[in-house]
């Protein structure tokens, strides 16, 4: 190659890299940006509400549309921050799902939810025990445990937080 067209062809290369680094760092700044407020709390206001002068064919609909939007928000935005507030809807929305449809289907996603929300930080320690408490029990459950079991599981639960 002669010495043009080498500079040539290193400095398409070099900005193709270039290119290709930002577009990288974008990606990961978006996917860590924070959830905007305005979805957040559109999220929170669609909450349904165990109402007994609805129908629980429209609680259902209700919940699992609010959970379908929530798991939307995740997609979009997996390793944002405050993700563990669209968890925390969802694990609200998801026990009264159960509650009203009792299935293999709505309780494993409720326990799956919980699992994503007991990684949460110290400023989500609410969400945190309430997931931790939700799982502390199907696992003594599990193992049949008696009381004492349960106590100390407890007693170890709360020594935590």
């Amino acid at each position: 190659m002669n010495k043009p067209r080498l500079q040539t062809y290193l400095a398409i290369t070099s900005l193709a890299a270039l290119l290709i680094f930002a577009q990288d760092c974008g990606a990961q700044d978006a996917a860590s940006a924070d959830i905007p407020e305005t979805e957040i709390a559109a999220l929170e206001a669609q909450l349904p509400r165990n109402d007994k002068q609805t129908s629980s064919v429209r609680q259902r609909r209700a919940c699992k549309g609010v959970v379908r939007d929530a798991e939307r928000l995740l997609k979009s935005s997996p390793d944002a921050p405050n993700r563990f507030r669209i968890l925390g809807v969802m694990l609200q929305t998801q026990k009264l799902l159960l509650t009203l449809e009792s299935s293999d289907r709505n309780r494993n996603a409720l326990f799956e939810t919980c699992r994503k929300l007991a990684l949460a930080p110290d400023e989500y320690a609410a969400l945190r025990l309430e997931a931790d408490l939700l799982l502390s029990e199907k696992s003594l459950s599990l193992k049949g445990s008696d009381v004492n079991e349960r106590a100390d599981a407890l007693a170890e639960l709360i020594n935590r937080y």
